[in-house]
């Protein structure tokens, strides 16, 4: 296992954590200071929150992998890729001409008080830390000794995320970010030399993946390969995205900072699919897939990089952890029960977060269940919202919209329950799908209204 020297780098990595967070605090932050960082970062930093933000589910990547190859890459990346691109060119302009300092308050300036609040409780639960709160959970007890109910791993990870983000605010989320994008780059790229050198090449690596991991949709169910797509509109509605915008020094940063990211995305999934395939091989009875990288690190790694290689994997969740715990605190408590121009309220909203986060992590333990999950049901019933805020074609009647949302996110919700516990769709037909195409018969009838009005 790991070696006083490994623990050594871990405990150093925790402490720069504490120490960038509280270094050069402003006393007296404004709301724009605590939320946006002042609408002050630059191209680096932009590119640095944005790539380990986005990147953070680095154990259920690995599950995957593990289970269905390098259709990971058509499942989890290239959707994400495409839409990423999207908003780069056609919304961070808009963005940017707006005032709002999160996505429900531009929602509502362009709907209505109730949309916004609407669309911030969905958000709320879309951003929900829990996935990165298991992860944490489950890689402390691999780091750990000794033996320590699950339970208790994942209260200990969401408090010391909780720490830095209620102190520091958007501002110390981006400078713990800059760290941990360049430790979540150097662990797997020390992973990948010594694994590729234990198998000879990356040739003979694929020489020795069995076939069906090779195959670009793993043989899963066209169905269920297809709904990832969807569910990478994630991204339009995704507030991180929004946030970071917001917070760029200028629409030209943002909008380069996007596309820039998406090149560092792309690398870091050759890296990390490539990681998964060298776990198939050298890891051929691994009973829990999720632990791949970790175990990967195990048998791999001589001390001192097996420590470094784990602060990649920790750098890499943490920097979601954190961001998700931010922004699903501020959409509870600034957006839904607070009032514009309060930090403290910001704060409370954050606890809040992290408590619902443990919840949801200790009740369903699976990474993967819970992104499908929480993108299935939210992002219906938040698209077409986001999309009219942005775009006046897709605006409809703020009767219709509330409609839309509500309507839209319980279709999928209850269709998912109709399903079985292993994400199978009832009759066949993906919960995504009944909620948006219920979110764009309504969105139609709005449009009806709008040409009805119109003529009259």
């Amino acid at each position: 296992m790991l070696s006083a020297l490994d623990y050594s780098l871990i405990l150093l990595y925790v402490i720069t954590l504490l120490v960038i967070t509280f270094f050069k605090r402003k006393k007296d932050e404004s709301e724009s200071d605590y939320l946006l960082a002042g609408r002050s970062l630059t191209l680096p930093a932009f590119i640095a929150t944005l790539v380990s933000t986005w990147y953070g589910g680095i154990l259920g990547v690995g599950e995957y992998g593990y289970q269905y190859g390098i259709s990971q890459w058509i499942v989890f990346s290239m959707p994400f890729y495409v839409f990423a691109i999207l908003y780069a060119v056609f919304f961070v302009k808009r963005i940017r001409l707006s005032s709002a300092l999160s996505l429900p308050e531009a929602i509502v300036q362009e709907y209505d008080v109730t949309s916004g609040k609407i669309s911030a409780i969905l958000i709320f639960l879309l951003s929900s830390p829990a996935p990165y709160f298991v992860m944490l959970a489950l890689l402390l007890g691999f780091i750990l000794p000794f033996g320590i109910p699950y339970w208790i791993l994942v209260v200990f990870s969401s408090l010391f995320s909780l720490i830095y983000v209620i102190y520091g605010g958007f501002r110390a989320v981006v400078r713990t970010d800059i760290l941990q994008f360049a430790l979540m780059y150097i662990g797997f790229f020390v992973i990948l030399i010594f694994g590729l050198n234990r198998v000879g090449s990356f040739e003979n690596l694929l020489s020795l993946v069995p076939e069906p991991l090779l195959h670009p949709t793993g043989h899963q169910p066209f169905s269920y390969v297809v709904v990832w797509f969807f569910i990478a509109l994630w991204t339009f509605v995704d507030p991180g995205f929004h946030q970071r915008v917001s917070a760029a020094k200028s629409p030209k940063t943002a909008k380069n900072g996007i596309l820039i990211s998406v090149i560092f995305w792309f690398l870091f999934d050759a890296m990390t699919i490539t990681a998964s395939l060298l776990g198939v091989v050298l890891l051929p009875d691994l009973s829990n897939p999720v632990m791949v990288y970790p175990e990967l690190g195990n048998l791999l790694l001589p001390s001192g990089f097996k420590g470094l290689f784990i602060l990649g994997l920790l750098a890499t969740i943490m920097s979601t952890a954190d961001s998700f715990l931010f922004l699903s605190g501020q959409s509870i408590s600034r957006d839904l029960f607070g009032k514009s121009g309060s930090v403290s309220i910001t704060k409370w909203g954050i606890f809040a977060s992290a408590i619902g986060g443990i919840g949801l992590a200790i009740f369903n333990p699976s990474v993967i269940q819970l992104w499908y999950g929480l993108g299935t049901c939210i992002i219906p019933g938040l698209l077409l919202t986001v999309l009219g805020t942005y775009f006046p074609f897709f605006k409809i009647p703020v009767k219709f919209n509330k409609l839309m949302m509500i309507l839209g996110f319980f279709a999928s919700l209850i269709w998912l329950n109709l399903g079985s516990t292993e994400l199978g769709a009832f009759l066949g037909i993906e919960p995504f799908y009944v909620g948006l195409g219920l979110a764009l018969m309504i969105w139609f009838s709005g449009k009806l209204r709008i040409r009805f009005i119109q003529k009259a």
